[in-house]
């Protein structure tokens, strides 16, 4: 599928990519297609938990590390489930404080 889309770039924009030797047309491409990708829905045979991304490998530890971490921590029990949503909520709460306090933009409106 090829796809045309005009976009109006500053020029420095233009000029760091030049002068950074990258095309910014493919990267234009590679980064659209990526992102596309990430929202792209699961396939009829798979799960929504089953559905996974391709993982770049550099990062490929980062990600098994993280889903080792959600599996380690996933729980079908509702009262551990409902002390974690607590728990979050009042880490939620303590963040915007601390940033209300000092006049910054709270992270969690």
């Amino acid at each position: 599928m090829i796809v045309s889309i005009d976009v109006d770039l500053p020029d420095q924009t233009v000029e760091r990519f030049a002068a950074a030797g990258v095309d910014l047309q493919e990267y234009a491409g590679r980064f659209l297609a990526k992102s596309l990708l990430a929202f792209a829905p699961a396939a009829p045979e798979q799960s929504s938990s089953a559905a996974t991304l391709p993982v770049d490998p550099e990062n490929a530890a980062a990600v098994a590390l993280l889903q080792s971490w959600l599996v380690e921590d996933a729980s079908d029990e509702p009262e551990a489930v409902r002390a974690a949503e607590a728990e979050l909520a009042e880490l939620k709460q303590s963040l915007n404080a601390n940033r209300a306090e000092g006049s910054e933009r709270l992270l969690f409106p």
